[in-house]
């Protein structure tokens, strides 16, 4: 036995973390609890605080039946309860004992009723503890508003093994004053008080038990569709339900305690039939007899789809690593679940992934393996991003590289799309003749002109839908150019290796014809022996400046010795240059005017021009020339 202050006490087990115990009149201050004599070497002190002193027992009792009038009224409008279907004899057992405790407290003698007083107090009710479910008699879900039957089946055996705990106490004390052969009018007021207690307690048990027996809360089977579609990217609701089933007999090993509960009440319950019974005889009252106990939990379950409460289920093992699956709860009870694929492809793709429901607080989980297909969502049209009309290096990339913009119907950026890329005009190479868009749905390539091709080279950029056929916008076309004028600036000074005025090769000797033995410095014969080309300004399509210097060697006629005198000299001549944007042609002025038009033809490492020039000094006639620079 547990002793506290020094005294036996009876201890009553209730769920796994309370224990009620039974206590005599203790004097105020300090206690020691005893555990020794149940083998536990251990002892706790507690504190007895100041009694409140009774100095109206009748006012006790009179409170005391006055809520037993009252829960007995509460429990009444469950009678007709379709589910509950709470029996009548049990409201009139409590007011058969109510009335037993009116009709005898008067006749105790004063002493009699302080000590019947305390006890009352002791084991006063309150009505509004014994309020019953009001359950849903389709599903029996429980309270409403509830939306999971785990939580409502948990509550219920809470409250099943509150009612145990709380009715034991009065159950133990009226067997041991219903066991004294010849009770006393105070025993007997004592018993009735009990039995009042006890089936206030009982009823309550006997329900929430019910509650156990019949809710449909153990999962059995997640149930889903066949097959699920999941659209890339695209937000689907989905509502699993599950089939959820009862308690039967075959569970009473994975709920070995609750079934020991149950063993308890059913024993609770015969033993507070004798003692009514014997109440009933000594009283001679007339009552309805209480009915027999009725297991609460039956031989067989019936099952129940519930829709899943998605805060108890998460998706796992989803069989394609590519595909990810991402969900939220949503506000109508189910889930928002988007799924993506990261990775290259506009085909259908079958994939697996199971929903995992766990119910942790009776210690049950159940897995079902989802059949889906994820269907990409497929390109609408391409769009050209960056990179288009520009001019560069024949033999080197161009400085940006050429990007497109893939997007669905709804305007969204797609990513994984695969953009193939072809030249089309003026040869040239690609870094990658496909490429995939990344997460802005942008996709590119690198491009290099082709060294010897001059005017518009074009690069084609190709999108297709699943089916094969181009989307929208494809191809999309990019165009460049060799950028003459920014290769001759980029370059700066170029040799001079070719110059031909009207047919004439000036790096060859020109003969003069003046071999009359004129003065000195007329020449006979003249060539270029070399030359540069240097070619400045901010910007190629803008006028610069272009300066050409030579080396010559000039010959002179000795008639004396009828031989030639060699002369270098040098000559430097500057024009102004552009490249017309409408032609592509170079253009050399003087003075504001036009005087020279070239066709380039642009090679790895040297640029031929072919055209007309004017000699500014004989009028505005113009003859053909041609010319060739070639890098340093």
């Amino acid at each position: 036995m547990i002793k506290v202050g020094g005294k036996e006490v009876m201890a009553i087990e209730g769920d796994s973390n309370k224990v009620a115990f039974v206590m005599p009149i203790l004097p105020e201050g300090k206690v020691t609890i005893d555990y020794s004599g149940i083998g536990i070497n251990k002892q706790l002190d507690m504190t007895v605080g100041t009694y409140t002193p009774i100095t109206d027992p009748g006012a006790v009792a009179s409170t005391f039946t006055t809520e037993l009038g009252q829960i007995a009224t509460r429990f009444q409008a469950h009678v007709a309860d379709p589910v509950i279907q709470l029996e009548p004899a049990f409201i009139t057992a409590i007011n058969q004992q109510r009335q037993l405790i009116t009709d005898n407290f008067p006749k105790l003698s004063p002493a009699e009723q302080l000590e019947m007083a305390y006890l009352l107090k002791g084991m006063m009710l309150n009505d509004a503890d014994f309020a019953l479910v009001d359950h849903n008699p389709d599903n029996y879900r429980g309270i409403k508003g509830m939306i999971d039957p785990e939580d409502e089946w948990i509550r219920a055996r809470v409250m099943f093994y509150g009612s145990i705990t709380a009715g034991s106490a009065s159950f133990w004390l009226a067997t041991k004053l219903a066991s004294y052969p010849t009770p006393t009018p105070w025993q007997w007021v004592g018993i009735s008080a009990c039995v009042a207690t006890n089936l206030a307690c009982i009823v309550i048990a006997k329900s929430e038990a019910k509650n156990i027996g019949e809710l449909k809360a153990l999962i059995e089977e997640v149930k889903t569709p066949p097959s699920l579609k999941f659209i890339g990217g695209k937000l689907q609701k989905l509502n699993p339900v599950g089939s959820f089933r009862n308690l039967n007999q075959a569970d009473k090993a994975a709920f070995a305690a609750l079934f020991e509960k149950v063993t308890k009440l059913e024993n609770w319950y015969n033993g507070l039939v004798t003692i009514t019974n014997k109440v009933k005889s000594i009283f001679s009252s007339a009552s309805m007899d209480l009915p027999p106990y009725t297991n609460p939990i039956k031989a067989q379950s019936t099952v129940k789809e519930i829709t899943l409460n998605p805060a108890k289920a998460v998706f796992r093992n989803v069989s394609d690593p590519s595909i990810k699956l991402a969900y939220t709860l949503n506000s109508a009870g189910g889930f928002d679940v988007t799924a993506t694929r990261e990775a290259v492809g506009l085909q259908d793709r079958p994939f697996t992934y199971d929903i995992e429901y766990t119910q942790s607080g009776i210690g049950r989980s159940k897995t079902k393996t989802v059949n889906a297909v994820f269907q990409p969502v497929q390109p609408f049209a391409v769009f050209l991003e960056d990179g288009n009309n520009q001019s560069g290096k024949p033999g080197e990339a161009l400085a940006k590289p050429l990007q497109v913009k893939v997007i669905d119907e709804d305007g969204k950026r797609l990513a994984f799309i695969e953009v193939e890329w072809s030249v089309k005009l003026g040869g040239g190479s690609l870094s990658s003749g496909k490429s995939i868009t990344n997460a802005q749905g942008i996709a590119q390539t690198t491009w290099t002109l082709k060294v010897g091709a001059s005017g518009d080279q074009k690069v084609e950029a190709i999108v297709k839908k699943a089916d094969g056929t181009p989307v929208y916008g494809a191809p999309t076309v990019f165009t460049a150019t060799t950028g003459l004028g920014a290769l001759l600036v980029a370059e700066g000074t170029w040799n001079l290796t070719a110059y031909q005025p009207a047919g004439s090769d000036f790096f060859q000797f020109q003969d003069r014809g003046n071999k009359a033995c004129y003065p000195a410095g007329v020449y006979d014969k003249d060539r270029i022996v070399s030359g540069t080309y240097t070619f400045s300004g901010i910007d190629p399509f803008i006028v610069g400046t272009t300066t050409r210097s030579t080396v010559d060697e000039m010959q002179t006629y000795n008639c004396a010795t009828g031989t030639y005198t060699k002369t270098l000299g040098s000559t430097t001549v500057s024009h102004g240059w552009k490249i017309d944007a409408q032609t592509g042609k170079l253009v050399f002025t003087y003075q504001g005017k036009e005087v020279g038009w070239f066709d380039a033809t642009v090679y790895e490492n040297r640029i031929t021009f072919s055209g007309r020039a004017t000699d500014v000094k004989e009028g505005e006639a113009t003859s053909s020339f041609y010319f060739e620079i070639k890098k340093k």
